[in-house]
């Protein structure tokens, strides 16, 4: 996870892409005193398909070995 600093801009889409890492950015509210601003931004893509290779990774352990009849 990377958490820019304050005076940084919020992640967005475009920071994102072709990011492994989840961008979060948490900012006081100036209105409320005890609320707070939360950003996140990922490469879902990125996610989805690292998720997918390791799933199958996991499937290949399980594959039988041998000749199937």
């Amino acid at each position: 996870m990377i958490i820019p600093a304050v005076d940084e801009d919020p992640p967005s889409n475009v920071s994102s892409a072709g990011q492994a890492d989840i961008q979060l950015w948490v900012k006081p509210d100036l209105v409320q005193p005890n609320g707070i601003w939360i950003w996140a931004a990922a490469d879902n893509l990125r996610i989805s398909a690292l998720t997918a290779v390791e799933c199958a990774e996991t499937m290949m352990a399980t594959r039988p070995t041998g000749k199937i009849q």
